[in-house]
């Protein structure tokens, strides 16, 4: 009885460290430590992506944010009183998020 006790225990607790391992691989957001520089579009990259997604010619626009933050980038447009703000997926270049907003900045 205590042989099978000790066993269920122990197949439990491998068990339990093999999911925990698991899921955190699984689940886990990618972040840039975690992902290869090679395997990530660049900025500007992401920038273009943002200003063709509006319809935008990015020369003519302001970029006031453009940073890369858990696998994505954060990059927000200014172009004509209006800020155009989205978020990129830093492998595929999909948009997630993206956002006008009028605004008193030129």
């Amino acid at each position: 009885m205590k042989k099978n006790v000790f066993l269920l225990t122990a197949l439990t607790l491998a068990l339990s460290l093999i999911l925990s391992g698991c899921g955190l691989v699984v689940l886990g957001d990618p972040t840039p430590a975690a992902i290869p520089d090679e395997k990530l579009i660049s900025e500007k990259d992401a920038q273009e992506i943002v200003a063709d997604h509006f319809s935008l010619d990015l020369e003519q626009c302001i970029v006031s944010k453009s940073e890369l933050d858990e696998g994505k980038y954060e990059i927000e447009l200014i172009f004509e009183n209006k800020e155009y703000e989205a978020e990129v997926n830093a492998r595929s270049g999909e948009i997630f998020e993206a956002s006008v907003e009028k605004t008193d900045r030129h």
